[in-house]
């Protein structure tokens, strides 16, 4: 495995926007997001759904979807 950091632009119950220095592929990632400073992370498993590059940035934003996410860690991203 390896390890990436990701902006992440927005967030919802069902994924993310992101952007990133390298594209992703479609496979499933094992994720961790802090959602608020000294609260547990919000972890998942993720599917990159598209990937766009920004030309001005070179860099890549992507559209992520949760994949068998727990009814526990859904709660975290609705608080």
């Amino acid at each position: 495995s390896k390890a990436a950091r990701l902006f992440v632009i927005d967030i919802s119950l069902s994924g993310f926007r992101a952007t990133d220095h390298q594209p992703h592929t479609e496979e499933q990632y094992d994720i961790s997001v802090v959602l608020n400073k000294g609260d547990e992370p919000f972890q998942s498993r993720m599917r990159v759904v598209w990937t766009k590059e920004l030309t001005v940035s070179g860099m890549f934003q992507m559209g992520c979807e949760f994949v068998d996410t727990s009814s526990q860690e859904l709660a975290k991203l609705e608080k």
